[in-house]
């Protein structure tokens, strides 16, 4: 068992690291500190988590203010129609392959009882290229 990571193999949820029940990170515009708090206290790594989540609300930040520009410069529906198509784009390139896969087979690391249970999420497929 792998702590403080992703692991197919627990059955707990102990096992699967902090749960946090829904509730806002940052209100206003403002990091709310006392809800980093309970975060970092909980981590066996609060110096690196904490810059880790302060990069993240700086990223978000940035996106947020390049999609403001975006729609000031191109029109709201523009920028909407535009990331419609780019999700729909990209759910056609997943699913292609998956037209032209003639086979799956289970992924080899999960245990075989996963493997019945949860058969169509964890299948690796295989897609011939000469075709």
């Amino acid at each position: 068992m792998d702590f403080a990571s992703w692991s197919p193999e627990a059955t707990e949820v102990r096992q699967e690291g902090l749960r946090i029940p829904a509730v806002k990170l940052v209100d206003g515009g403002e990091l709310r500190e006392d809800v980093l708090e309970m975060i970092l206290t909980a981590s066996r790594l609060p110096d690196e988590v904490g810059l880790d989540i302060r990069a993240f609300i700086a990223t978000l930040n940035v996106a947020a203010e390049r999609l403001t520009e975006l729609s000031h410069r191109y029109g709201k529906s523009t920028v909407l129609s535009v990331m419609h198509t780019m999700v729909d784009d990209a759910e056609a390139l997943v699913r292609a392959p998956a037209r032209t896969a003639g086979r799956s087979r289970p992924h080899p690391r999960l245990p075989r009882a996963r493997r019945q249970a949860e058969p169509p999420l964890h299948h690796r497929l295989c897609a011939d290229q000469t075709r």
